[in-house]
C-alpha cells in the first residue's frame, strides 16, 4: 500500500512539475500568429455546444416529442373510452340475460297456470329499462368511441410527416452548423 501511495505521489510531482516548465516555456515564446483565431474557434464551438444544439434539442422536445406525447395521451383517453364501452356491454349483457330468465319465468308461470306477483311484473319490467338504458349507453359509447379512433387514425398519416420533416430538419441544421465549424477549423489549421 505505501508504495503505491509513494508512486501516486511521484506521478503527481511528475505532473506539476511538467506543467510547471511548459508554463514557463510558453511565457518565454510569443504565441503562434493562429493562435487568436484558433481560441475564437474554441470559443464558436463552445457556444455552439452550449446554446445552439441546446436549442436544437428545445426544438426537438417541442416540435417532436410534444407531438408524440400528444399522440399517446390521445390513444391513452382512447383506451380509457374502451374500457368504459367493455364495462357498458358487461352491464347490458348482464340485464339482457337477467330479463331472458324472467321472461322464462314468466312463460312457465304462465304454462303452469300460475298468477304472478306484482313484485315479479315489477321486477321484469324495472329489469327491461335497464336493458334499454344499458343499451343506449353501449351504443353512445360505442358512436364516440368509433368517432374519436376514425379521427385519430385519419391524422396520423399528416401528423407522423410532419413529426419526421421536423426531425429532419432539426438534423439537417446540427450537421449543416457542425460542418461549418469544422470547416472553419479545418481552414485555421490548414493556414498555420
Amino acid at each position: 500500500m505505501k508504495k503505491i501511495s509513494e508512486a501516486i505521489f511521484t506521478a503527481a510531482s511528475a505532473t506539476l512539475d511538467l506543467s510547471a516548465k511548459q508554463s514557463a516555456v510558453a511565457k518565454l515564446n510569443p504565441s503562434h500568429p493562429k493562435m487568436e483565431q484558433i481560441s475564437v474557434l474554441e470559443k464558436k464551438l463552445e457556444d455552439f455546444s452550449k446554446f445552439e444544439v441546446l436549442e436544437i434539442v428545445e426544438g426537438l422536445r417541442k416540435e417532436v416529442r410534444a407531438p408524440l406525447d400528444e399522440r399517446a395521451q390521445k390513444a391513452k383517453e382512447i383506451e380509457n373510452k374502451l374500457k368504459d364501452r367493455q364495462k357498458t356491454r358487461e352491464d347490458y349483457s348482464y340485464y339482457l340475460g337477467k330479463v331472458r330468465k324472467l321472461k322464462e319465468t314468466h312463460k312457465i308461470h304462465l304454462k303452469n297456470g300460475q298468477v304472478e306477483k306484482l313484485t315479479f311484473t315489477e321486477k321484469l319490467e324495472r329489469n327491461e329499462k335497464k336493458v334499454e338504458a344499458c343499451k343506449d349507453t353501449f351504443e353512445k359509447h360505442s358512436a364516440e368511441l368509433d368517432k374519436d379512433l376514425t379521427k385519430l387514425l385519419a391524422s396520423y398519416p399528416g401528423e407522423t410527416r410532419q413529426i419526421v420533416l421536423k426531425t429532419l430538419g432539426s438534423q439537417k441544421k446540427l450537421f449543416t452548423d457542425l460542418s461549418s465549424r469544422y470547416v472553419e477549423l479545418r481552414f485555421s489549421i490548414s493556414t498555420q
